[in-house]
């Protein structure tokens, strides 16, 4: 559902999905509360909302080493090539 590098339906952008995920965490990890079924069970709840929320946090939205183009092969930027990850050799 979200128009992302693996989604299948493209619906959404991920900033969406990603607010989405902190509403969705912050609601369960409340529910308990809001619902006053605290005194049966809460822990389940709280738990998964804040697992949520801290898979939300650690999202990255933004590419680490830029965004991928469709230059072609004679523009193409190789990943580690200016970077410390070579070590010095050149391909």
């Amino acid at each position: 559902m979200t128009n992302w590098e693996v989604g299948v339906f493209r619906a959404m952008s991920a900033n969406m999905h990603l607010n989405m995920d902190y509403l969705i965490g912050i609601f369960l990890a409340a529910s308990p509360w809001i619902f006053n079924f605290d005194e049966y069970v809460y822990l389940p709840h709280l738990i998964v909302g804040i697992v949520i929320l801290l898979q939300a946090m650690m999202t990255r939205v933004v590419p680490e080493h830029g965004a991928v183009t469709n230059a072609g092969p004679a523009n193409a930027r190789h990943p580690y090539r200016g970077s410390s990850m070579n070590h010095g050799h050149t391909h």
